[in-house]
C-alpha cells in the first residue's frame, strides 16, 4: 500500500491525489476480503487454516503480477486487476489472523492477544518497508549516479517531484530506473506474501481438520 502511491507519482507522473485515487481498487477489496471471510469462517463454517491459505496465494498471486508492471509512464489498466487480488488476499488474511485470536487466548488475555496481533502485524510491516527501501536505494543509486550529479541525486532523494524538471530523455531514464526498482521491491515481497502459505500450513493441527 505504501509502495504503490509512491510508484504512481514517481513512474506514472500522477498527483498524490491522483496516486490515491488509483490506489481505491486495492483499498476497497480489501475489506471485502475481510467481510467475507468472516462470513465464510461463522455461516458456512469454513475452516479458517483453509482461508488462510486462500487469502495467502490472492495476495502472492496479485503482488507477483505487481512486479511486472511495464516503466510506462501511462498506467497499465491490468495494475489495478493486481491491486484487487493482493487486496483481496490481504482483507481474508487480516480477518482471519484477527479472528483467530479469541479461540487462543483465555478471556482474561483477549485484550492482550488481540493488541499483540495488531502490534506484530504493524512491526512486520515496518520491517518489511524498511527492507525492501534499503534494497531499493542500493540498487537504483548507481544507476542515477551514472547519469545525475551527486547534488541533484539528493535533491531527488528529498522529492522525486524534481524529476518533472528534467528534459524529457532524462526524464524518461529516471522514471524507467525508479520503475525497475518498485518492480524490485514487489519481488522482495512476493516472499513475504508466499511466507504466509508455509506459515498457515504449519498451523493446521496434527489430526488434520478440527
Amino acid at each position: 500500500m505504501i509502495q504503490l502511491p509512491q510508484r504512481f507519482q514517481t513512474v506514472n507522473a500522477t498527483t498524490p491525489l491522483g496516486a490515491g485515487i488509483r490506489l481505491l481498487p486495492y483499498t476497497l477489496f480489501s475489506p471485502v476480503g475481510t467481510i467475507l471471510a468472516a462470513q465464510l469462517m461463522s455461516k458456512y463454517k469454513v475452516h479458517p487454516l483453509i482461508l488462510l491459505e486462500l487469502g495467502a496465494v490472492f495476495s502472492t498471486i496479485g503482488i507477483a503480477l505487481l512486479s511486472t508492471v511495464s516503466a510506462s509512464e501511462a498506467v497499465q489498466a491490468a495494475q489495478y486487476g493486481y491491486q484487487i487480488l493482493a487486496g483481496f488476499g490481504n482483507g481474508i488474511s487480516v480477518a482471519i489472523t484477527t479472528l483467530l485470536v479469541p479461540p487462543a487466548v483465555e478471556k482474561r488475555d483477549l485484550a492482550v492477544g488481540t493488541s499483540a496481533a495488531v502490534q506484530f502485524r504493524l512491526v512486520g510491516g515496518m520491517i518489511g518497508v524498511a527492507l525492501v527501501t534499503c534494497v531499493m536505494n542500493a540498487s537504483i543509486r548507481p544507476k542515477l549516479l551514472a547519469i545525475l550529479s551527486m547534488d541533484t541525486y539528493q535533491e531527488l532523494l528529498q522529492s522525486t517531484s524534481l524529476i518533472e524538471t528534467f528534459q524529457p530523455p532524462l526524464q524518461a531514464t529516471v522514471r524507467s530506473t525508479y520503475a525497475d526498482g518498485y518492480n524490485l521491491q514487489m519481488k522482495i515481497t512476493i516472499g513475504f506474501a508466499a511466507a504466509q502459505i508455509l506459515a498457515a500450513f504449519l498451523l493446521w493441527p496434527k489430526g488434520g481438520h478440527k
